[in-house]
């Protein structure tokens, strides 16, 4: 019953229903290949996420610098 585990498991974590299919049918290689090829997208879309967000603290910085320089004129 491990597969239905995982099945619980990874319900909306793959994008394709085939995926899921995988699991169901027990073909653990194939589902690992799946699972790790899922695992990278959604860190390439973490560190992208990142690089925003990061970007987004260097103008708050920039504003934050300003503002104190117009405040001391």
């Amino acid at each position: 019953m491990e597969t239905e585990t995982y099945t619980d498991r990874l319900a909306g974590l793959l994008p394709r229903e085939e995926d899921l299919l995988l699991c169901r049918a027990g073909q653990l290689e194939e589902l690992k290949k799946a699972l790790r090829k899922q695992r990278c997208v959604l860190m390439d879309e973490l560190h992208e996420s990142q690089r925003k967000v990061d970007r987004i603290d260097t103008v708050i910085r920039q504003i934050e610098k300003e503002m104190k320089e117009r405040s001391q004129k």
